[in-house]
């Protein structure tokens, strides 16, 4: 029997070929990410510090939140009863009831939030509104060892001076920056005995402003113009372009942040949006 002999490749059948190639990959990452969706209430995202699942806050408030909450544990890391983590998170409702089915020490402890029990998790819930986002109610809750620092007195306080201040009626990016830097200033001051902890928010005001937020193409997008395009006859280019995209897709549910180990005996407030 005379062997067959492989025929090359034509250059239009590789080009199929790659393309299919292509999406299937893609197929994958997407019913991976939509799968892992599903639980995003009930998982932090990578980021851990900044949860916005009701997408309610701007990228600059976004940036504000996770920029100040990870120098707050590494500032407070190694400091007596030190590594205080600071979560803040957005979660949408249809209905004002269906904020009960979310327990804030349920989730602040899975999520074990804080170093020796010393974290801080603000849930924001949202009902949508005609063509808006309507902030409905606050709930905080605080780390066993934070209980003695942290009052619910203090909480009610600083709620009331910041989200339900009328000044801040229609300016909520404001609004939770100043509940942000009042609670920060609580931590720093009377926690850990910092001389003072300043912020000025007609600085943050113009911050707001002026933010751009930064849109860098990514490897990913990158790679991805290429393999439309791609007239390459390499198959080990293409699977090792394959690899990449796939190793990156992955790596989108690996968390940058992760919680510290602390847990809640259910301290703390809930305080609805005036």
């Amino acid at each position: 029997m005379v062997p067959m002999k492989c025929q090359p490749l034509t250059l239009m059948t590789r080009k199929y070929l790659i393309q299919s190639i292509f999406l299937i990959v893609i197929s994958f990452l997407l019913v991976t990410l939509f799968a892992c969706q599903k639980n995003e209430t009930l998982n932090p995202t990578k980021d851990f510090y900044v949860n916005d699942f009701a997408d309610a806050w701007s990228p600059a408030t976004k940036n504000t939140i996770l920029g100040e909450s990870e120098r707050l544990f590494d500032e407070t890391e190694g400091i007596g009863e030190g590594g205080t983590q600071l979560v803040f998170t957005s979660i949408l409702v249809e209905n004002i009831e269906d904020i009960r089915t979310y327990d804030k020490t349920e989730i602040y402890r899975d999520w074990e939030i804080g170093e020796n029990d010393m974290g801080i998790l603000v849930l924001f819930f949202y009902q949508n509104d005609e063509s808006s986002q309507t902030l409905r109610e606050i709930q905080i809750e605080v780390g066993y060892r934070m209980e003695q620092f942290i009052t619910p007195g203090k909480l009610i306080a600083l709620t009331d001076n910041t989200i339900n201040n009328p000044v801040y009626s229609d300016q909520e990016p404001m609004a939770i920056a100043h509940f942000l830097y009042e609670i920060l200033t609580l931590i720093y001051v009377d926690i850990y005995d910092y001389e003072s902890f300043n912020y000025d928010m007609d600085q943050y005001q113009v911050y707001l402003e002026t933010y751009e937020e930064n849109d860098d193409d990514s490897l990913l997008a990158l790679l991805i113009a290429l393999f439309i395009s791609s007239e390459s006859d390499s198959l080990l280019t293409i699977l090792i372009t394959i690899g990449i995209v796939a190793l990156l897709g992955g790596s989108f549910s690996f968390a940058r942040h992760k919680g510290a180990g602390g847990s809640s005996g259910g301290a703390g407030i809930f305080r609805r949006k005036k």
